[in-house]
């Protein structure tokens, strides 16, 4: 939720055996480089320090080799020019000037004035290049995944946080489309209200006269980036499209403000459309903050709810009709037993009393604690949602240790990953197939 580009991939995802599978990097190069003693943890600082220095490498051999005329890399470059090309004068940026975020950088680099960029194309020829290869690296890779998993009958979801970051190539070379002030700084933060007080995310709102003065254009094409590489799309904050809640720097509370879809699909139907056309599935995160018409915008467009079981807990007695139940699902939502925010499902329930869970134990029809999460992913796939999401972690019964995201806690968030597929035990594989 803060990438430094809304169109570019990951560049730590890049994987170093398939460039040396290309000639790119030599037998066992990689291994030469620390990215981290702990597979199940993610170590970002030993990444930077490392990751960028072995696609240098590769790099180098690729245009040793002649890569820069490369018929492949050409059509990419063409393809994807709307955003390749400021993205990766960014990046060079940015790296020319000590990785600060682009507010502080140069005055006429970072207001983009066109003789001083002109200059900087020059200089920084040869690493404005490695940045698009980067990229071309990443969607190559990419692609063999994504046609791998289609063979093997594997759909891949893919998430669209709905506000970008404020050090982005995006707001740096589009800042018309966002709420900034004349001298570039956030004018409305993007955030929503917590009982007495805001919570601010740092992201810009958008100015969304001057989106829809340009047909959103720059939306319609991040759709469709994302249309290429998923299936399914999972709509961040969705509600935004209809209502945003935005923070000025005055100390003064945020404010609700209509979206450009409040009162008819507008920015929607853009997505709708590229969506339909590329045969891509839409998600939508309805979770709080809805109104009705939120609600009844997703059913005209035919877009699928969120369901989290999660939300019960602490809900769940006698007569209750929380919408997060099982038996209470329509069909046009998909289910998760718990998201990425949440702690995992056995975390969640392990602080819990005998005494709390007394009743769903008693819906879930479970005869001891440990079997719970079980069924409750038995509860979900029985239901009639049109999708269920389950988080590896629940699929394991794995403590709040594997949690994803810890609320205000960036240094713990992010970093637990599955080591290996192993981990999965084969019980657990049998039940999932049936």
């Amino acid at each position: 939720y803060k990438t430094l580009s809304a169109f570019a991939g990951n560049p730590y995802f890049i994987a170093p055996d398939m460039l040396e599978k290309d000639g790119l990097l030599l037998p066992g190069e990689a291994e030469q480089y620390d990215f981290g003693a702990n597979s199940a943890d993610i170590d970002y600082g030993r990444l930077f320090a490392a990751r960028f220095k072995l696609l240098r490498l590769a790099f180098d051999r690729f245009c040793a080799r002649g890569g820069k005329s490369d018929s492949g890399f050409l059509a990419f470059r063409r393809k994807n020019a709307v955003w390749l090309s400021d993205y990766a004068l960014f990046m060079a940026l940015k790296e020319h000037f000590g990785w600060k975020p682009w507010n502080e950088w140069e005055e006429g680099a970072a207001f983009r004035r066109p003789e001083v960029l002109r200059g900087y194309r020059r200089r920084l020829a040869v690493s404005v290049l490695f940045w698009q290869f980067v990229q071309y690296e990443f969607f190559c890779q990419w692609h063999q995944l994504k046609e791998y998993a289609g063979r093997n009958g594997i759909k891949i979801i893919g998430d669209l946080p709905f506000y970008v970051a404020y050090d982005s190539a995006d707001v740096w070379s589009r800042r018309e489309l966002f709420d900034l002030n004349p001298d570039g700084s956030i004018k409305l933060f993007s955030g929503i209200p917590s009982g007495d007080r805001d919570i601010r995310w740092g992201n810009p709102c958008y100015d969304w006269d001057r989106m829809k003065a340009k047909n959103y254009d720059w939306l319609a094409e991040r759709i469709r980036i994302g249309a290429g590489m998923y299936d399914i799309m999972r709509i961040d904050h969705a509600v935004a499209f209809v209502h945003y809640y935005g923070i000025k720097d005055d100390g003064a509370r945020g404010v609700w403000y209509p979206g450009p879809d409040s009162d008819r699909a507008s920015a929607t139907g853009i997505i709708d459309c590229v969506a339909r056309e590329r045969n891509m599935d839409i998600i939508v995160e309805n979770l709080g903050n809805n109104n009705q018409r939120t609600h009844d915008l997703y059913d005209q467009l035919n877009w699928l709810g969120m369901r989290i079981f999660q939300h019960t807990v602490g809900d769940m007695h006698y007569g209750t009709r929380n919408i997060h139940l099982p038996q209470m699902y329509p069909q046009n939502v998909a289910a998760y037993t718990g998201t990425h925010d949440n702690e995992t499902l056995a975390g969640l329930l392990a602080h819990k009393s005998d005494d709390d869970l007394e009743y769903m134990m008693t819906y879930l029809k479970a005869s001891k604690r440990e079997d719970l999460v079980w069924n409750a992913i038995d509860a979900l796939y029985n239901s009639s949602a049109a999708k269920v999401i389950i988080p590896v972690q629940d699929v394991m019964s794995l403590g709040n240790e594997s949690r994803i995201c810890y609320e205000h806690d960036f240094e713990k968030s992010w970093r637990w990953r599955l080591d290996k597929i192993s981990s999965i035990s084969e019980v657990m594989q049998n039940r999932l197939r049936g």
